[in-house]
């Protein structure tokens, strides 16, 4: 079966005609077998019967799982067809480290809430959170996440960042203005 376009997939999920009826289980079958599995979970969501619907997106989640996809895993788990316990959690933290891929273990060892591989994570990615921003966070998960309320990040940041900074002399205060002479201005 040939792939549809962009447009005509669009077309299909979004503004579905019912002139062009379409088998959305054959078109995700498709897309799961080129490996495009977001796409083939966007035609299975469609699908009517409960049953193949949760059959089909088991299979993309038993993929997330063993591939260490925190992305796609997130995704089903946010749409509610399938549970996603902990332990799917804790699989897809460990294969997503052992392929390398170190920010999809983080998010999922956060979900799956193993500490220990939260801060592996985050000292292999340099993402260790600062007690100042920690601090700031609306709940323990947020704070281990890193999130904080809106506006509070980026005055911690600011706050902290000259500690941080790469730049030779940052922590100094800025040069006093002068007249171009050397001489401060007069008020």
């Amino acid at each position: 079966m040939d792939l549809p376009s962009a447009i005509e997939k669009r077309n299909m999920l979004y503004a579905p005609d019912p002139r062009r009826p379409f088998d959305a289980v054959a078109i995700g079958d498709a897309f799961s077998e080129k490996g495009r599995h977001p796409e083939a979970l966007d035609f299975y969501e469609r699908v009517q019967d409960p049953k193949t619907r949760e059959e089909r997106i088991g299979r993309i989640k038993t993929n997330a799982r063993m591939t260490g996809n925190a992305f796609l895993l997130g995704r089903i788990a946010s749409k509610g067809f399938l549970p996603v316990s902990k332990d799917d959690w804790r699989e897809c933290a460990n294969a997503a480290k052992q392929a390398g891929l170190l920010r999809h273990a983080l998010r999922s060892a956060i979900q799956a809430g193993e500490e220990a591989l939260m801060a592996e994570m985050r000292a292999a990615l340099g993402d260790a959170v600062p007690a100042a921003l920690a601090a700031q966070a609306e709940s323990p998960e947020q704070a281990k996440a890193g999130a904080t309320t809106p506006g509070h990040k980026v005055e911690a940041v600011a706050a902290t960042g000259a500690a941080h900074s790469h730049q030779p002399g940052a922590t100094e205060a800025p040069p006093a203005a002068t007249d171009g002479d050397g001489a401060k201005p007069s008020a």
